[in-house]
């Protein structure tokens, strides 16, 4: 039997984006539920580490949204069953996760010049330098626009979010098009905002 799913985050992508795209390219049921902010004083208490996103499996509330992603990918056949090919999408999964640490720091910091030469840095300097890493890796793992193999995993799904956060413009002092030189991440980027069901799920949540 089908287990019940209910994945708790904001009305954000964020976090919890890449579980949603698995679970519906999947047709996969679940509710989508998306916190009020004056909700979240009474279901913070309820959370197991007191934070977002969670995934109530059966009841169960799984939370950390690396956890509930692979789980989403072996729920869904978006997680390789090979060991050694498992390996790659959790290497891609915590690459991916690092590569963004050192723009964080910017949320805390009130606007201003402080926060925009931070990520001026971060956009000119040490974003590029990952992502040159991170293209070269990508030829040696994955091919036909995927990380891993040769097919869709939840690596793939993870780059489009993040990635898709770059290209939304949101991130003032970040250019929209500061991944575009790196073709095979591109690629990647690209297969999967073709994914008929990635465009579905785009077209009724365009937030």
């Amino acid at each position: 039997m089908a287990p019940t799913l209910k994945l708790i985050y904001w009305d954000a992508k964020a976090r919890a984006e890449s579980t949603r795209l698995a679970l519906h390219i999947a047709g996969i049921p679940f509710e989508d539920f998306r916190l009020k902010r004056e909700e979240w004083a009474t279901l913070k208490q309820e959370m197991p580490f007191g934070q977002v996103p969670v995934l109530d499996v059966d009841g169960f509330r799984l939370a950390q949204s690396m956890a509930i992603l692979r789980y989403a990918g072996n729920l869904t056949g978006l997680y390789p069953k090979d060991a050694l090919e498992a390996a790659k999408v959790d290497m891609w999964l915590a690459q991916l996760e690092d590569y963004m640490q050192e723009l964080l720091p910017s949320f805390r910091m009130p606007d201003g010049e402080a926060k925009l030469a931070l990520r001026k840095k971060y956009a000119e300097e040490t974003l590029p330098a990952l992502l040159t890493k991170m293209e070269a890796l990508a030829a040696k793992t994955g091919s036909a626009g995927h990380l891993v193999g040769d097919s869709l995993t939840i690596a793939d799904l993870q780059l489009y979010a993040s990635f898709g956060w770059f290209k939304s413009g949101i991130l003032d002092g970040i250019p929209k098009d500061v991944t575009e030189k790196f073709v095979a991440l591109e690629k990647v980027y690209q297969a999967v905002a073709e994914n008929e069901k990635v465009k579905e799920w785009n077209a009724a949540h365009s937030q």
